[in-house]
């Protein structure tokens, strides 16, 4: 019995080094091997009949988000038939490593191959039954970032590795240097903004690594596909992701729901069920932001700046005042005022205004907290 030439797709997902994730993009590559006669490797034919098929048409499987932000490898194979007009049926999972999500991306991916039925001796099956492949996911580090200028690239994993290595005050100084120096790109100001994130994550300043992810996602009322020209699809979803999570621990629900739009717009190309599980999480905030439940939002001034805070209600008032805080600016589509710092006194904001953001300086280290109070 001759063994047919068949391909097994690797998809690699790439990340720069341990602890960060998101600074990377996704290789496809085909490698075409001989298959041996193993489970979960061999193409067998039935009925001791000899039966090989050439791939005309081939889809890659998405590299599930859960696994890559776990960083796990690894594999999924299947049995399959091919039928007379190349269509690929009945797929059985014969063996799997790894993460469960490779079983449903492979085949899904799988459903979509096409292959046509050579004939052997002057002969062509009806179909070919009995066939297998094997799907590898493979997580591996790579250095530089796309499409950016070979200077930015070289400065880039410098500072990335020294991040990856905690030199955390040298890398600091390297990025303010990097910034002064040279005249970014859009590219290399989307992936800028990206070491910021990986910085402040490591250096664990959550609101500066918001900020830098918002810059990087450019999320806005165009920002999916703005950030689209910049960073690739896979990066995109996971930095997109992050954010999402830091604004829903920061309580700042305005903004992640306009981040969840975006996520779930590209997680769509994913997986249905990962676009469920985040519709849920977006109609919960929604159910929160129309609750009688007071939302307690912490703050905290650093950095001799201001702190700004999107509100999802139309009252709040500030409590738990620690250190001394200034004015508060309250500003908004068309409206614009500011009222003196009083702990437990409710400022309403009137109904026909909207967009409104909370704006509070005053010494650093003073730390309160911001109760949006229901609207109705």
């Amino acid at each position: 019995m001759s063994r047919p030439l068949i391909t097994t797709l690797s998809l690699t997902w790439c990340h720069p080094g341990a602890g960060i994730f998101y600074y990377c993009f996704m290789k496809l590559f085909f490698a075409f091997i001989l298959m041996l006669p193993a489970i979960g490797f061999a193409e067998t034919v039935s009925d001791e009949k000899t039966c090989e098929v050439v791939a005309k048409h081939r889809v890659a499987p998405k590299y599930p988000i859960e696994a890559a932000r776990k960083w796990l490898s690894g594999w999924v194979s299947f049995s399959f038939t091919v039928e007379t007009d190349g269509q690929v049926t009945d797929i059985s999972l014969l063996d799997y490593e790894g993460h469960r999500g490779f079983i449903k991306t492979g085949r899904r991916a799988l459903s979509q191959w096409r292959y046509e039925i050579t004939e052997i001796a002057g002969k062509k099956p009806e179909h070919c039954e009995g066939m297998s492949v094997r799907l590898d996911f493979i997580i591996e580090s790579i250095d530089g970032v796309m499409r950016a200028g070979r200077d930015f690239k070289k400065a880039y994993a410098e500072i990335e590795q020294l991040i990856t290595d905690e030199a955390l005050t040298e890398a600091k100084v390297k990025i303010v240097a990097l910034q002064e120096k040279r005249i970014f790109s859009k590219i290399e100001s989307v992936w800028y903004a990206m070491l910021q994130a990986h910085y402040y994550q490591a250096s664990g300043d959550i609101q500066a690594q918001i900020t830098s992810l918002i810059a990087a996602t450019n999320v806005s009322d165009d920002g999916y596909l703005n950030a689209r020209q910049y960073l690739d699809d896979n990066n995109y979803v996971i930095a997109l992701y992050d954010l999402y999570m830091l604004e829903l621990a920061q309580k700042q629900y305005y903004r992640a729901l306009t981040t969840v739009h975006y996520l779930i717009k590209a997680a769509q190309e994913y997986d249905e069920d990962w676009v469920k599980r985040l519709t849920e999480s977006k109609n919960k905030i929604l159910q929160l932001i129309n609750s009688d439940r007071v939302i307690k939002v912490p703050g905290k001034l650093s950095k001799g700046e201001p702190w700004h805070h999107k509100l999802a209600r139309s009252a709040f008032s500030i409590e738990n005042i620690h250190g001394r805080l200034g004015d508060v600016n309250v500003s908004c589509e068309s409206y614009d005022e500011k009222y003196p710092v009083a702990e437990g006194v409710i400022v309403k904001i009137p109904a026909e205004v909207h967009f409104c953001s909370v704006n509070i300086d005053g010494e650093d280290g003073a730390v309160f907290e911001i109760w949006e109070q229901a609207s109705h």
